[in-house]
């Protein structure tokens, strides 16, 4: 699988959970993919908004989505 592939599905997942952080660990589980592929997509997204950094429920600090607050019109 390529690695702009990984990335994909890692941005879907952490979509879909939104707001809840998850390990590359538990995320390559979840998605039956390699963990250092699915390590490497995530250190490339921890960078980039709305992503941010944040403890998974096995208590290592992982990744998650949110949605950027805009102001109401």
């Amino acid at each position: 699988m390529t690695e702009g592939m990984v990335q994909s599905q890692v941005r879907q997942h952490l979509r879909d959970q939104q707001g809840r952080a998850q390990c590359a660990r538990c995320m390559a589980a979840a998605l039956h993919l390699d963990y250092e592929s699915v390590r490497d997509a995530m250190d490339d997204l921890a960078s980039r908004q709305p992503f941010s950094r944040g403890p998974c429920a096995c208590s290592v600090v992982g990744l998650s989505y949110r949605w950027l607050n805009r102001p109401s019109t």
